[in-house]
């Protein structure tokens, strides 16, 4: 049997003022300006995951802390960093996007370490990165490549077929080099909708003597159904002499060789 109770408030002008526990905790809860969910305990420490034995991408957002299992390999199938070793306590600061994005900021306790990652909507893990080591203590931001595709592709070469989807990073870049010149060159695109991406290329003699300059302009076309494979759909040169009447493209010239692809995180 529940039993509610009477309780009273004596107010500053000396009046008693009955209330009901139940009724004056939901007038205090229907308030419209509290967090609604719990990322703490109740007195605002982190949640405590002990030695942890659940996948963090499992987690709803909050603010943990816990211990890694003594194993590597149940470490990396639960998801935390590989770099990080073992038997490390940790703080963990989970939040998820309105999209279904997950973001896991990691600190090691005692070993001024700082890693993050992404979980994304496909539940695709992002690797971790460190962007605080425990030896120099210095901010890591540089990207992350995967290479995709590595061979020699040019016009009329056909296709090369990726390992992942372009669209499963932030940016993408093109290692190549141009028909007139040894070196290699990096063209990087921001990823978007577009399925054709354009390298420019120039050649400027060396000698200082021979009086023209060779220009090309390549289109290097993704496909729109899986983003998983690509060719090079137009390639055309044009030289510039010291006197020029008039500018005709040669086109097919085959002026740009592709070497690499790579998928950018940063």
């Amino acid at each position: 049997m529940t039993k509610i109770v009477r309780m009273s408030e004596k107010m500053e002008n000396g009046t008693i003022e009955p209330f009901y526990p139940e009724t004056h905790v939901e007038g205090l809860t229907g308030a419209e300006n509290w967090q609604k969910f719990a990322l703490t305990q109740a007195d605002g420490k982190r949640k405590v995951l002990g030695v942890l034995n659940q996948n963090l991408a499992n987690l709803n957002s909050g603010w943990y802390e816990g211990t890694a299992p003594s194993d590597l390999e149940i470490c990396l199938e639960l998801g935390l960093p590989e770099k990080a070793g073992t038997s490390y306590v940790f703080q963990l600061s989970v939040m998820e996007g309105e999209n279904g994005w997950k973001q896991f900021e990691l600190i090691l306790n005692h070993e001024n370490q700082i890693f993050y990652k992404n979980l994304q909507e496909n539940n695709i893990n992002g690797d971790w990165v460190c962007l605080i080591n425990n030896d120099t203590l210095t901010l890591n931001f540089s990207r992350k490549a995967e290479l995709l595709w590595e061979g020699e592709l040019r016009k009329n070469d056909g296709i090369a077929k990726l390992n992942k989807p372009i669209t499963d990073f932030q940016a993408i870049e093109i290692v190549h080099s141009t028909i007139n010149g040894n070196n290699n060159y990096i063209t990087r695109f921001l990823n978007d909708e577009r399925t054709g991406k354009i390298i420019f290329g120039m050649n400027i003699p060396d000698d200082g003597l021979t009086k023209s300059i060779r220009f090309s302009e390549t289109k290097v076309t993704f496909d729109s159904t899986t983003w998983k494979s690509c060719y090079i759909d137009v390639d055309n040169q044009i030289s510039i002499m010291d006197t020029v009447s008039g500018l005709i493209a040669t086109p097919n010239t085959q002026s740009i060789t592709i070497h690499k692809i790579y998928g950018l995180y940063y």
